[in-house]
């Protein structure tokens, strides 16, 4: 991969930015809106949507406040997206 080629963006990324826009739209926020809530940039905002950035697990009670719900519920989203995760494999003792 060339420098000029940007990496894909991961499938958890954009399943947790479609959790973030569904809620956004479904509060009627704006992205400027949600960004001033999170005190993020509007840019910010877009990039979390869009799958381009990663959100940190600090930041989801800080969205889940902005949107009205709970942090749960955008987790909930988010696996209705990529499914429940997978149990971590314990390597042989």
């Amino acid at each position: 991969m060339s420098k000029t080629e940007k990496c894909p963006p991961y499938l958890r990324d954009v399943a947790m930015g479609a959790a973030i826009r569904m809620k956004r739209r479904v509060a009627g926020l704006s992205e400027r809106e949600l960004a001033e809530a999170c005190d993020l940039t509007v840019k910010q905002v877009a990039a979390l949507e869009r799958g381009r950035s990663h959100l940190p697990a600090s930041s989801l009670p800080a969205f889940a406040r902005a949107l009205g719900c709970d942090e749960q519920d955008l987790i909930a989203v988010h696996e209705e997206f990529t499914g429940p995760p997978k149990p971590l494999r314990r390597s042989p003792v």
